[in-house]
């Protein structure tokens, strides 16, 4: 039993790691590449 929860647990953290380090990359990306209509009218407006 001590193995499969050891398992359990490093597959859980494997998961986890991972969820946090795609969220970080996925909000940077969306943040870079999708700029928010109200950011957007206001860029439009310095460069007016």
């Amino acid at each position: 039993m001590n193995k499969a929860v050891k398992y359990i647990l490093i597959f859980f953290c494997t998961v986890f790691y991972i969820v946090i380090i795609g969220g970080i990359v996925y909000q940077n990306f969306v943040q870079e590449h999708f700029i928010p209509p109200s950011k957007k009218s206001k860029i439009e407006h310095k460069h007016s």
